[in-house]
């Protein structure tokens, strides 16, 4: 007997792109909880985010993570990416597209 493995489709997955360093980080840190919760109680639904921000006066800094099933997974922190560049949104929103 042979077993494959499949990776989990979800029906829906939503792009989370957020430029977290300004003065709208309570209201997304909000949106963040929301998407956790969303995707605890409905396993078909996901996120994948990229989120640039200083972490609480730290140094610039870009963190992308997805959230699935009421977790954070697959998290990396690297350089500040350019949140107002179109090149980048455009690499976002296919790496979204490719994790659904």
């Amino acid at each position: 007997m042979q077993t494959t493995i499949v990776p989990a489709q979800r029906a829906l997955e939503f792009g989370i792109y957020r430029d977290g360093d300004n003065n709208l980080d309570l209201s997304q840190n909000q949106v963040l909880r929301q998407a956790i919760d969303v995707s605890a109680k409905d396993p078909g639904i996901g996120f994948a985010v990229e989120d640039t921000t200083s972490g609480g006066g730290g140094a610039l800094h870009t963190n992308d993570y997805t959230i699935a099933d009421g977790q954070i997974g697959d998290a990396h922190a690297g350089a500040a990416h350019d949140m107002a560049s179109e090149a980048n949104l455009a690499r976002f929103v296919s790496k979204a597209h490719e994790t659904q």
